[in-house]
């Protein structure tokens, strides 16, 4: 497991962490960001050879900065978990829009928390929402 905290170029950031570890022997890679960095690993996975094992997104803009999430998501062909509350200000939109784009990726799931407002990895405080995530890491990091 390597944390990525960015000094400002989330891209390549990534993706140089990505190849870190490869070149450590990792056998397998998955990315997991919140908010901005939600949006940081969708953008950067594309970006990945080969693309990463899974990707998981929480509370991820569409669009943040420089990054540009929907334009990335349809070159996605891993396997991605986008997780946004229901009154989270736009977020939860943009998690449908992304899953929506991403119609490459070999499992795009969403979950849209009903009657929930948290954001980020606060999303993760619910027992039901870290039981998902686990399973989806599980499901491809073993």
């Amino acid at each position: 497991m390597l944390a990525v905290n960015s000094a400002g170029q989330e891209i390549s950031e990534i993706v140089g962490a990505a190849g870190y570890l490869r070149g450590k022997g990792a056998k397998k890679l998955l990315l997991m960001g919140a908010s901005k960095g939600g949006t940081a690993v969708l953008t950067a996975a594309p970006a990945i050879r080969p693309q990463p094992d899974a990707v998981i997104a929480l509370s991820a803009p569409t669009v943040y900065s420089a990054m540009n999430a929907l334009d990335a998501v349809p070159k996605l062909t891993a396997p991605v978990l986008y997780m946004a509350a229901e009154y989270d200000e736009s977020f939860g939109e943009d998690a449908k829009a992304l899953n929506r784009a991403g119609t490459k990726a070999s499992e795009h799931k969403l979950v849209y928390v009903k009657g929930a407002g948290e954001h980020g990895v606060a999303l993760l405080n619910s027992v039901k929402n870290w039981a998902t995530v686990r399973a989806f890491i599980e499901k491809y990091g073993s």
